[in-house]
């Protein structure tokens, strides 16, 4: 999705790029229309609403997990019009920072809630490893989970 912005001056361009930085928006590209005006091609992002991460796991620094046991990752998000997102694709990538786990993702609609069953081996017994989870709107977020 675009949206189209005429700027007809140098002025206007730089006014409309501090508007885009301000409100945090994506990057755009400058170009020429067939009238020969500026026009300010935006790209619209979405940005989801997390809700954090929901019990089990703690909402606030580090939980404690048994290495070998599986730990369900439960969340729930929401566009920019408040609209609960569902769908699997909205999650771009979900790892921990040593290799070993084995994931499920599923959405739960009973619950209004994605939850991601991370299958922890014992090998883990000791250590502190840290669960990264990301969004198709290039948002991150971690969880620390000591073994």
């Amino acid at each position: 999705m675009y949206r189209y912005v005429r700027v007809k001056s140098e002025r206007d361009r730089q006014d409309w790029l501090m508007t885009r930085q301000n409100m945090y928006l994506g990057a755009g590209v400058i170009t020429d229309d067939d009238l020969m005006e500026g026009v300010y091609e935006d790209p619209v992002k979405v940005h989801y609403a997390f809700d954090g991460f929901r019990p089990p796991v703690s909402k606030s620094g580090p939980m404690t997990a048994n290495a070998g046991r599986a730990i369900p990752f439960k969340w729930g998000l929401a566009d920019p019009s408040g609209k609960e997102v569902t769908t699997l694709s909205a999650v771009a990538g979900h790892t921990f920072d040593a290799a070993g786990a084995t994931t499920t993702l599923t959405y739960d609609a009973g619950g209004h809630q994605f939850v991601l069953t991370a299958k922890t081996p014992k090998s883990w017994a000791g250590t502190t490893r840290t669960f990264t989870l990301k969004f198709n709107d290039q948002s991150v977020h971690t969880q620390v989970v000591k073994f």
